[in-house]
Order: structure tokens, then C-alpha cells, then sequence
């Protein structure tokens, strides 16, 4: 078993030279290592001895990973802001190593679980399509249930906008076909209608030879296309209407 009698040690360079102030207070933002932290770099003090242990521990299980080629084992040893550009960095060597399948089985759970999609949809529009079969992404249930769709959907996606109601930034490869669930998106984390940024949500329709996958394992219906292959003047914009509040803009659709 292993020993957690950590030494007093001032905090790694590599460690110190990742230390942020965030709203919560100062965190340590590194691949391996993300959490908040209650001490000073320069003391010499178990809580740095911890996270230098932790550090040590996650290069060598990393460096082992990889002599097997145990990319999937990898991917969760990355800490979850930074798997995607993981990835990304590495997609020529899992192929080359795992073969396509495994690495869309990857991919879905990285996608999967991943918490900051919309900052990483360029890198992650470039992993589904750098396979060339994204539906592979899917697990057998979900399979199923794609082939059963019909051959035109109608998706929407959720998102909280800003001042320009068609920023097309806030497109993205995430769309559901359930309204309920992008209504939820649209709003949540927020109070008034009125308050900035407010919810909007794009409306679609598409043909099913569009989807590039289907994932059903989150209690989600979310479909996965290629947002910078949208048809924007296909696009409806919707405001979620919230009880007692009447239109607040002019050339958008209520709910």
C-alpha cells in the first residue's frame, strides 16, 4: 500500500509555475494536477510535498501508459480541461497505435465528458472528422437508435448570447433533439430574461446524413454535426419565454 506521509518540500517549478487566482481562490491549473491550493510555493510543507508526490506519481503512470499504448487509461489521467488538446496533439499516435475504432471509443467518452466543449470546438470538430467514420463513436444502443431516426431532424441547441443575438460563435457540433433539454442549457446558471447574457436558442433542421454522431449515454439526445457546414440561413433563433415577460426583441421568435 502506499505510504501518504508526504515530505515537507517547497512546491516544483513546474507546479508554482501554474498557480492562478480564480474566484474561488488560488488553484494549481496543470494537465496532470487541477485543484485548489492553501499554500505558499516557497515553504518547505507536507501540502507541497502532496502535490509534488501527485505530480511524480501521474508522469510515471503516464510514461507506463504509454510504453503499452493504453491511451484510453491516458486520457483520464489528463485532467478533464485539457483532454481534448490532449487528443489533439496525439491523434496520429493512437491511430497509428490502436487502430480508428479505438480511437473514436476514446474520443466519444473524452467528448462524453467533457465540460467546456464550446471552447474546444475547432480541435474537436478536427478529431471527429480526422478518422473519417465518427459514427464509430457511438456504442451499440446508441446505434440502434440512430438508425431508427428519420431521415430529416429537427435539432436545436442552447446557448446564453450576448449583445448580438446571431453571433454565429456560439455555434457549435453539440445540437439535441429535444427542445426541453436545449431550453435547459439556454438558461441555466441565471436569473432574469432580461439580464445579460440572456438564453437563446438556434433551431435547425437537417438530414440525417448530416449527423455526424448520435450520443444517448448522458440521458441526452444530442446530436453532433459539423457546425462550420451549417446552413445559417436554415437557422431559427428562439428566446425562451419565461412566465409574465412579454417579447423583448423584435424578430425573435418566443416560446
Amino acid at each position: 500500500m502506499y505510504d501518504f506521509n508526504y515530505q515537507k518540500e517547497t512546491l516544483c517549478k513546474e507546479l508554482a509555475g501554474c498557480i492562478v487566482q480564480t474566484r474561488i481562490g488560488p488553484m494549481i491549473k496543470h494537465h496532470f494536477i487541477n485543484t485548489t491550493y492553501d499554500s505558499q510555493p516557497n515553504k518547505k510543507n507536507k501540502e507541497n510535498g502532496k502535490w509534488n508526490e501527485a505530480l511524480r506519481i501521474k508522469k510515471k503512470h503516464y510514461d507506463d501508459c504509454l510504453l503499452e499504448n493504453d491511451f484510453e487509461t491516458i486520457s483520464w489521467l489528463i485532467e478533464r480541461p485539457w483532454r481534448i488538446s490532449w487528443l489533439h496533439a496525439n491523434k496520429e499516435l493512437v491511430i497509428e497505435k490502436v487502430g480508428i475504432p479505438m480511437y473514436y471509443e476514446i474520443l466519444g467518452d473524452v467528448f462524453n465528458d467533457t465540460e467546456t466543449a464550446h471552447k474546444h470546438k475547432d480541435e474537436i470538430i478536427e478529431l471527429f472528422n480526422f478518422g473519417g467514420n465518427p459514427l464509430l463513436m457511438m456504442n451499440k444502443e446508441e446505434l440502434k437508435q440512430f438508425n431508427e431516426l428519420p431521415d430529416v431532424l429537427k435539432v436545436w441547441r442552447g446557448v446564453k448570447s450576448g449583445e448580438d443575438v446571431f453571433e454565429i460563435s456560439l455555434l457549435g457540433c453539440s445540437w439535441t433533439l429535444d427542445f426541453e433539454k436545449a431550453k435547459w442549457f439556454a438558461k441555466r446558471g441565471r436569473g432574469s430574461l432580461f439580464e445579460e447574457p440572456y438564453p437563446l436558442i438556434f433551431e435547425l433542421e437537417i438530414k440525417k446524413e448530416e449527423v455526424l454522431s448520435y450520443i444517448t449515454r448522458r440521458n441526452e439526445s444530442e446530436i453532433i454535426i459539423d457546425f462550420t457546414k451549417i446552413d445559417l440561413e436554415k437557422l431559427e433563433f428562439i428566446i425562451p419565454q419565461e412566465p409574465n415577460v412579454q417579447e423583448c426583441l423584435s424578430g425573435i421568435t418566443n416560446y
